[in-house]
């Protein structure tokens, strides 16, 4: 679970990941759950990042570095990794 936050809005997503169909590949799906309500933004589409190698462990950091590019200066929170 990944937050993100200013003191104007927040987003909040669920990032799961999983091994890919290739041995040592990843797979992770960023799922929004609300986003900007404060801003009356709309609910963006879902994103699925793909890791060649490093199994799910790279899929996950690579879905975190996904979010911190789009929402760059946001405080974050990240809980359950396991």
């Amino acid at each position: 679970m990944v937050k993100k936050f200013s003191s104007s809005m927040w987003y909040h997503y669920l990032v799961i990941a999983s091994p890919g169909a290739k041995a040592g590949s990843g797979v992770a799906s960023i799922i929004t759950l609300s986003q900007a309500r404060a801003q009356a933004i709309e609910h963006g589409p879902s994103h699925t990042i793909f890791a060649k190698e490093g199994g799910p462990e790279t899929a996950l950091v690579k879905a975190e570095e996904f979010l911190d590019h789009h929402h760059p200066g946001l405080q974050k929170i990240v809980s359950d990794r396991d």
